[in-house]
């Protein structure tokens, strides 16, 4: 009789291992969107308030590349980061 409750536990077990995966990878994603709001909040600022080269503010706010920025940047805002600037700065 033992052993059908093990194997009832270890099915309890793996199901439950299987909702807190799911759950933690839920809030790596809301944490990761939440970054990438901010990066991108702080390169319109840096953008539009500073004289810093899109390359530099690219390096500042932890990107890799100036490549990845400009896609980055163009594929939430609907301009490149050098459009946004001339934009921001015609205000």
């Amino acid at each position: 009789m033992l052993p059908m409750y093990e194997d009832l536990l270890k099915v309890v077990i793996r199901k439950n291992n299987k909702r807190i995966n799911k759950s933690r990878k839920k809030n790596e994603k809301k944490e990761e969107k939440y970054f990438q709001e901010l990066k991108l909040r702080k390169a319109k600022q840096m953008l539009v308030g500073t004289s810093q080269s899109v390359k530099e503010i690219s390096f500042f706010l932890g990107f890799q590349s100036t490549e990845y920025f400009f896609s980055f940047f163009k594929k939430r805002t609907g301009l490149t980061p050098l459009e946004y600037r001339s934009f921001g700065r015609e205000e």
